[in-house]
């Protein structure tokens, strides 16, 4: 089985690299979407703007926060009628655009932020390897 199932990745993420640390573990994936399209007009693109590094929090794995690397592609869009001439490859639902933490951790501190708020919730996050202050838990 490979690791990217395991992980639960969705398609078009591979794992070049991982680092196991005392807490940490740090993984780095690169996309391998052949011609993702643009968000407004739905147009694929070929053409490769530049590369970015975007680093995120997914759910903890053996007590071990976990820690995504990934490398993704800035595309030019080359439809004519449309108004971003230049994207970012799209991996919604797995992370949402702009997002910081995968989406599955984000709905997982979302259910304990409802469930429990505040200070048992920061307590809880923390013992499953998931840190966050008090307030992150009694905004959810």
């Amino acid at each position: 089985m490979k690791i990217e199932a395991i992980l639960g990745l969705p398609e078009g993420l591979e794992v070049v690299s991982g680092d196991v640390a005392d807490q940490e573990i740090t993984l780095t994936l690169v996309s391998t979407q052949q011609k993702p399209s643009c968000p407004l007009c739905g147009n694929s693109a070929s053409r490769v703007h530049s590369h970015y590094r975007r680093q995120l929090t997914d759910m903890s794995c053996a007590g071990r926060r976990v820690r995504f690397l990934l490398h993704l592609r800035k595309f030019f869009c080359d439809e004519k009628t449309c108004v971003r001439r230049i994207f970012t490859e799209r991996l919604v639902p797995f992370i949402q655009p702009w997002a910081r933490v995968t989406t599955r951790f984000f709905q997982a501190m979302e259910a304990i932020g409802l469930a429990t708020s505040g200070m048992l919730g920061a307590r809880l996050g923390k013992r499953l390897g998931m840190p966050a202050s008090w307030m992150t838990f009694s905004a959810a």
